[in-house]
């Protein structure tokens, strides 16, 4: 694994390093492997499942328009599978407890973090409205047991770090936690 979040490169490669191969991003015919505004590449989930698969992310702008695609990347043979998209520039995913991506979120060019939240049952992306700070990104901490919140650390409206707990069907903020400058710590 080499390169910074918003452009992770994975590597397999033998024991004593004397063979090694790229595995993501692969290279498409035609088209060069850098990131650049128009695309961008990156872990979605370090667990690797079943010994062999991990969750990636790749943002690719095109003339039909932005997407981020979720893929599932076989870390033994270097296959990608589809696991869904998202018609939004330059995405993050947040997995759940059953690895479905729940949660893609970005961040604005004006600081502000915008969510969606993918409905299982009607099978969509849908923009939701449940954290507005500004702030410098989130931190994703999980869901609960049953999926249906949602944990992650933001900025709160004064600028500090706090935790966020939100409903994911209701997409409204459940509860911050107290910063220092309320006087509640």
């Amino acid at each position: 694994l080499k390169g910074s979040r918003s452009h992770q490169v994975i590597f397999k490669m033998s024991a004593d390093a004397s063979k090694f191969k790229q595995l993501f991003p692969q290279k498409r015919a035609g088209a060069p492997i850098f990131q650049s505004e128009y695309s961008r590449y990156g872990i979605v989930d370090d667990e690797i499942i079943d010994g062999k698969f991990l969750f990636v992310r790749e943002y690719i702008y095109s003339r039909s328009g932005a997407r981020t695609y979720i893929r599932k990347l076989n870390i033994v043979n270097g296959s990608l599978r589809p696991h869904g998209f998202v018609k939004i520039r330059n995405a993050e995913f947040a997995l759940d407890n059953n690895k479905e991506a729940r949660i893609a979120y970005k961040v604005t060019d004006d600081l502000k973090t915008e969510f969606y939240t993918y409905n299982l049952t009607a099978k969509e992306w849908k923009k939701s409205n449940f954290w507005k700070a500004k702030s410098r990104g989130l931190d994703v901490l999980g869901f609960s047991r049953d999926n249906k919140t949602f944990y992650f650390m933001g900025d709160n409206k004064n600028t500090i770090r706090a935790l966020f707990k939100a409903n994911i069907s209701k997409s409204c903020l459940l509860y911050t936690s107290p910063s220092p400058r309320d006087g509640l710590l």
